[in-house]
């Protein structure tokens, strides 16, 4: 992530070199995503016969040869092939998850998640640190730093990732999103095994109760990936954004991300609840892209993305807990990993749709329209979002307020 996070800010004005407009940007955002979506159940299942710490490696690697790929292109056709080699290492994520599967007990296993998930939002922040400064001195810099610190990592995995499943400890099937935010024993099975894998219903599932929260995930998540995928470009025409100050931007976005989701997710979700964050975030996404598009001064910039930080911030992990608490333990995790998934696709036609709008129309074009997307959703989808909740729960589900 740090990888990923010293490159994003600094795509769309080194694409430009190349003669890439907002949509080429757009493309090369979404490349990279498409790449890791199409990746990570092939890796997930090559590190259940090969081993988690040699697909790791491998995939790090390949990271670091996209990186280095990437900051020597000598044009467009190259750097996005960069960007498709780099995502489909990426898709590693999923492998990470599990090793920790493999290598904590379940009891320490939503601890270690939130470690991840921590690493991953801070590594994005860090990484568009060091992206900043390695810009400010050359513009080739910031991919070899990333891929230095990937080869970095290859050799720190392959030195403390074990090379098979530790002794007495079964190896399972990845599903984080089971019982307590891990896996859920499997009586009389010697193992365990994801709790969507004894689910009967599965996708029919997801559609009949859960789809208002995962189409409220694929608006938002679009929108938000958009801005991140063009932000640099309007920066540049509006504010001169360098590689430096868009780099700077994006740490500052990410540092926000973090503190929001660490300071006020908690306190916030319970005194709200989450149907009403939800609500609150989908505000702040949309009112956060509309200053933007109106942006004419650093103020009103600033404004844009303090709106934006706490709006993504709180939307976000309201979301996952919503349909988690909505949908029965048996269903828990088809019904995560088919809101993932989504959101993995809103993340490859957000960025598409915002470039073509962006160059075609006008910059704030694309945030309007961004905008008017998640008004629609928090009008038409949260209600729902809940009246399923009330289907997904019988008598033997309800929350006891305990």
């Amino acid at each position: 992530m740090l990888g990923f996070g010293i490159v994003l800010p600094v795509l769309g004005l080194y694409a430009q070199r190349f003669g890439a407009d907002a949509l080429s940007v757009g493309l090369l955002v979404a490349s990279y995503s498409l790449a890791q979506l199409v990746s990570a159940p092939i890796l997930r299942r090559v590190s259940d016969r090969a081993g988690r710490r040699s697909v790791l490696v491998c995939s790090l690697l390949g990271f670091a040869a996209a990186s280095l790929l990437t900051g020597l292109a000598g044009s467009l056709t190259v750097l996005l092939a960069g960007r498709l080699i780099g995502g489909a290492a990426a898709g590693s994520h999923s492998v990470a998850l599990g090793a920790v599967t493999d290598l904590a007990g379940p009891e320490e296993r939503p601890r270690l998640f939130g470690h991840l998930s921590s690493a991953y939002a801070l590594g994005i922040a860090l990484g568009a640190v060091l992206g900043g400064l390695a810009g400010a001195w050359n513009e080739d810099a910031p991919f070899l730093v990333a891929a230095a610190l990937a080869c970095v990592n290859a050799v720190a995995v392959w030195a403390r990732v074990p090379g098979s499943t530790p002794a007495g400890r079964p190896a399972v099937a990845t599903d984080p999103f089971g019982e307590s935010g891990a896996t859920v024993a499997a009586e009389g099975s010697g193992g365990e095994q994801p709790a969507a894998a004894r689910s009967g219903s599965g996708l029919r599932t997801v559609r009949r109760q859960h789809v208002g929260y995962i189409a409220v995930g694929v608006v938002a998540v679009a929108a938000f990936s958009g801005f991140e995928a063009t932000l640099a470009l309007l920066g540049e025409q509006r504010f001169d954004f360098t590689l430096a100050s868009a780099s700077a931007a994006f740490a500052t976005i990410g540092v926000g991300l973090v503190v929001v989701r660490v300071v006020l997710v908690g306190p916030v979700t319970r005194r709200l609840g989450d149907e009403r964050t939800v609500r609150w975030g989908l505000g702040g996404v949309a009112a956060g892209l509309a200053v933007l598009a109106a942006a004419a001064t650093p103020a009103v910039l600033v404004v844009a993305l303090v709106l934006l930080v706490l709006g993504h911030g709180l939307l976000i992990p309201a979301l996952w807990t919503g349909v988690a608490m909505v949908a029965a333990a048996q269903d828990r995790g088809t019904v995560l990993r088919t809101q993932q998934t989504a959101g993995a696709l809103a993340r490859v036609v957000g960025p598409v749709l915002a470039g073509l709008l962006f160059d075609r129309l006008a910059p704030g074009a694309a945030y309007l329209f961004g905008a008017a997307l998640v008004v629609v959703a928090a009008a038409v989808l949260v209600p729902v979002a809940n009246a399923s909740t009330g289907r997904a729960q019988g008598p033997a589900d309800k929350v006891t307020g305990e």
